[in-house]
């Protein structure tokens, strides 16, 4: 679906998937922010095809502050959240990193986005296929999902549990 004069955050954008991403809006014209810590699996040489066409932020999804200047600053129609801690076998060593990263920071970046949007309600049945109620959100009927973060974490939650619960016995 192509959107006109479309504001674009990517998240891990200098990741491969975040890249391959970038690259794409880029080559339609759009306007994009990379926001990415520069980790292991970050990577500014994988988006040198498309260099001068996005603006890159070096920053951490975990901290608030900086992804409510992003926001503030940027002025996104549109976010691609593809940060994250990858790699199996490097959760098993460090997971708190993965639970930052992977949990906190899409929290964090939620609350980043509803208050650039100045979201004023949520109800869990919004993920029932209802329609989503009236409210101030400029864009697409598809970001009424951003409505409700309480859901979105409730979710998050359910999933981290029922993954979990064969490892603990619970």
């Amino acid at each position: 679906m192509q959107m006109k004069n479309d504001r674009c955050i990517v998240t891990g954008g200098c990741g491969f998937i975040g890249s391959a991403l970038v690259r794409h809006l880029c080559r339609e014209g759009r306007e994009v922010l990379v926001v990415d810590r520069l980790t292991y699996a970050g990577n500014v040489e994988s988006l040198k095809e498309v260099e001068g066409k996005y603006t890159l932020e070096v920053a951490d999804i975990c901290d608030q502050e900086a992804m409510d200047r992003v926001f503030e600053e940027f002025k996104p129609d549109t976010i691609f959240h593809l940060a994250a801690e990858s790699h199996v076998d490097r959760s098993i060593d460090g997971p708190g990193e993965f639970i930052r990263t992977n949990i906190t920071g899409t929290a964090t970046l939620l609350q980043s986005a509803l208050r650039w949007w100045r979201c004023t309600g949520c109800s869990p049945d919004l993920f029932d296929g209802k329609k989503p109620p009236e409210r101030t959100l400029p864009g697409p009927d598809w970001r009424w999902a951003l409505w409700c973060w309480h859901s979105c974490w409730k979710t998050i939650s359910a999933d981290e549990f029922l993954w979990m619960a064969p490892l603990t016995g619970s």
